[in-house]
């Protein structure tokens, strides 16, 4: 969500007691989409939920969530960096109103991120009964956001002046003077910053609003020409591009062109059909991507790069990751979780980011023909394996595509997908969009890794693990087209 627009002006040089800020760049340091709470300090805790005015936020409802929001510490340098251009707070139990002032450099001590996951936010029911009956006296829902995140400091300011020079503090009591002297202005964190998202995106909160929060512009939606012609591309807000695999009937399994090297569990053969054109993602999700997302790098080869595929994430992780990139760039969050408890209440009617099923993934690979490996019969000019990769992962989109335009679905790293594991036929019985069980203790793994041999990369290969398994694992994310 946007910041209102007065939330960037500077105070008037003139009227140093007024209350304001110059804004701070958190975007370097965070990430899109932070800004600065002003008139809100220790009132702007994650979970809180807060009215969009013109001239700021104002307080509707805290503690809104019963469970302590996750916390991760934030390196004092960095935010020394973007934030020395001085914060201003008014209130909010701030000691004093810090003015943005040339002569000031505020320090934050002990920074912390406090957020939760969206989908992991799960309001109280007295938040809930007491927000309808706000919005049943009149208030209007459609302007309420939630703070998803806040960055949490205790502050001082040194006074950069020489030592004859003094600097008084509005509102504080007391100055500061005297080169490099500092005054303590919180004696608990209070927030830097907040990130907020729109109550549409809270599944609990959702029914409260007719008309939906601002949110960020979604990704752009295939045209009607793009639809007919398997491999369009299209990008999403947060650069992660998806080529257009068709709806249509198709052969998976060990078909003739698996060379005779099927295992028991790929025979035979079978017809499944896909009833929904999807957007698949036409490379493995990246580290940076990852990185942007989630805040961490869990990839064990992270020295290879910000353009090489995040491994190392578990299955739970990667819904994680969906949900996140659903959010942001606008879009409905497809998997519900409580924990290790993961439902997709929508099946693949849903258009957000999700995990493709085992079919999916296997008619994506194939793309539209009957080659041993995705994009061809030569391994080394297709994928990354063993007899190529050097003993690490490399750099995704590198290899020749396949027929949907989909590059590294055959090595480099392993893509785990939606399904439990079967060792029978992976259809359950069913030729259209067919899962597989529906309950299970092994998930489904596809593709090969950099590590393996031929054998592991045929696009008709199964391999499986335990959904809280880490290694030679990333995952490659989808759409349902529109």
């Amino acid at each position: 969500l946007a910041p209102p627009a007065a939330l960037g002006k500077k105070p008037p040089k003139a009227e140093p007691a007024a209350k304001g800020m110059m804004m701070p760049d958190l975007g370097k340091v965070l990430g899109p989409g932070w800004t600065v709470p002003p008139e809100l300090s220790d009132r702007a805790a994650p979970g809180v939920v807060l009215e969009v005015r013109p001239d700021g936020y104002r307080r509707v409802m805290e503690g809104c969530v019963s469970a302590k929001p996750i916390e991760n510490s934030v390196t004092d340098v960095s935010l020394s960096s973007s934030l020395s251009g001085g914060v201003g707070w008014g209130g909010g139990g701030v000691g004093a109103s810090v003015m943005a002032a040339s002569a000031l450099k505020l320090s934050f001590n002990g920074p912390t991120i406090q957020s939760y996951d969206l989908v992991d936010f799960v309001p109280t029911r007295d938040c809930v009964s007491k927000l309808q009956a706000l919005a049943a006296r009149g208030s209007d829902p459609s302007r309420w956001v939630v703070v998803q995140e806040a960055l949490m400091a205790k502050v001082s300011g040194c006074e950069q002046r020489s030592a004859s020079a003094g600097v008084s503090i509005p509102g504080g009591g007391a100055g500061v003077s005297g080169a490099g002297a500092c005054q303590m202005f919180s004696d608990e964190p209070v927030a830097v910053g907040v990130k907020t998202v729109a109550l549409a995106e809270i599944p609990e909160l959702a029914g409260l609003v007719a008309t939906p929060a601002p949110a960020p512009s979604p990704s752009p939606s295939p045209s009607p020409a793009a639809t007919a012609e398997a491999g369009s591309r299209v990008v999403g807000s947060s650069g992660y591009a998806l080529r257009l695999v068709p709806a249509g009937t198709y052969t998976v399994g060990c078909t003739p062109g698996q060379g005779g090297e099927c295992d028991d569990e790929e025979k035979p053969s079978r017809k499944v059909s896909l009833s929904r054109s999807v957007y698949m993602g036409e490379t493995e999700v990246t580290q940076g991507l990852y990185q942007r997302l989630m805040r961490s790098n869990p990839s064990f080869y992270s020295s290879c790069g910000s353009n090489c595929p995040v491994e190392f994430v578990n299955w739970f992780d990667v819904v994680n990751l969906a949900n996140r990139l659903s959010a942001s760039e606008g879009l409905e969050a497809c998997y519900v979780i409580r924990g290790e408890s993961v439902s997709w209440p929508k099946g693949p009617s849903c258009l957000g980011y999700r995990l493709p099923t085992e079919a999916e993934w296997e008619v994506s690979a194939r793309g539209g023909g009957d080659a041993k490996y995705s994009g061809g019969n030569e391994l080394s000019a297709v994928g990354w394996f063993d007899g190529n990769s050097g003993g690490e992962t490399r750099p995704v989109g590198q290899k020749q595509a396949n027929g949907y335009g989909l590059h590294d679905m055959s090595g480099n790293v392993w893509e785990w997908v939606w399904d439990w594991y079967d060792d029978s036929a992976y259809a359950g019985g069913s030729v259209t969009d067919p899962l597989g069980p529906a309950s299970g203790a092994l998930r489904v793994e596809r593709g090969g890794g950099w590590y393996d041999d031929p054998k592991s990369a045929r696009v008709s290969n199964r391999f499986y693990g335990s959904p809280d398994a880490r290694y030679a694992l990333g995952v490659r994310l989808l759409r349902t087209a529109p």
